[in-house]
This record gives C-alpha cells, sequence and structure tokens, in this order.
C-alpha cells in the first residue's frame, strides 16, 4: 500500500468532512482517487481523471472537468517544452498570458540570470547572452525599468 510522502488534507466522498491525512501514513483505499502522485512514494495506478478528485464515490466527469484536464495538459506541455529549450522561458510564457512582461523573483525558483535575460529582452533593453542576472539587473535600472 502507497504511503504519503507529506501531509494533505481531502474532503471523504461519503460524509463530506475533511480529512487529514498524515505524512508517512497509509493511503485508504477510498482516498486513492482524491491524492495524486506527488504525494505517495510509489505511483497510483489511477488515471489522470481520478489524481483530479474523481475517485470511488463521487460523480462521473463533467465535460467542464474533461475541459480543466485538457488545459492542463496543454499547460504542463508547454512548460516541459520549455525547460527543454523547445519554446519560450516560462517568464516569457507568463508574460504573454497575462498580456505584458513578468518581473522575475529576486530569489528562489525563476530569478536566475536567464529569466533576467528574458526580461529585460522583453522590455527593449540589450544584455549580453551570457549577462549575469547582476548585470542585467543594473542595465535595467540604468534604462529606467522595473528590477523592484
Amino acid at each position: 500500500m502507497a504511503k504519503l510522502t507529506a501531509n494533505t488534507l481531502v474532503v471523504h466522498p461519503d460524509t463530506g468532512s475533511p480529512v487529514l491525512l498524515a505524512e508517512g501514513g497509509p493511503l485508504p483505499d477510498w482516498a486513492a482517487g482524491l491524492v495524486g502522485d506527488h504525494l505517495l512514494d510509489e505511483p497510483s495506478s489511477a488515471g489522470l481523471g481520478e489524481a483530479v478528485g474523481r475517485g470511488p464515490g463521487t460523480a462521473r466527469k463533467s465535460a467542464s472537468d474533461t475541459t480543466e484536464v485538457d488545459a492542463l495538459r496543454a499547460r504542463i506541455a508547454e512548460l516541459e517544452a520549455a525547460q527543454q529549450g523547445n519554446s519560450s522561458s516560462p517568464t516569457e510564457l507568463d508574460a504573454t498570458q497575462q498580456g505584458g512582461p513578468k518581473l522575475p523573483p529576486r530569489s528562489g525558483p525563476g530569478s536566475g540570470a536567464p529569466e533576467w535575460r528574458a526580461y529585460a529582452r522583453s522590455v527593449d533593453v540589450e544584455v549580453a547572452d551570457g549577462a549575469s542576472r547582476e548585470d542585467v539587473i543594473a542595465a535595467l535600472d540604468a534604462a529606467g525599468k522595473p528590477t523592484k
């Protein structure tokens, strides 16, 4: 039986009550379709439809559920292509989707030099392909573009 790798909160399909499933504990059979593989020490046999909350005892899939799953699959494909260098970076995708450039964070995920170079180019600031994050931020500051 699969064990949980993190705490998670799910709604019991029969009672409608929230149930805390603790890290290291077994996954109850009734919760198999409610918990994604990312929380399990071994992948489940549930398909993607079940992983988004349609496990045993729940209603059948609706058209809007299928549309949501298709949209999520498309977004995953975009992000995977971006990681492999076959498309725009995630920062560039976000800027395109939101109608404008998205400022990268100063620290943490997405704060590296490639994201800052992509942002600089999206606001018409020329930077060298190998420019460091600090050099890009300095160029943006010099051009009067937002960096914070």
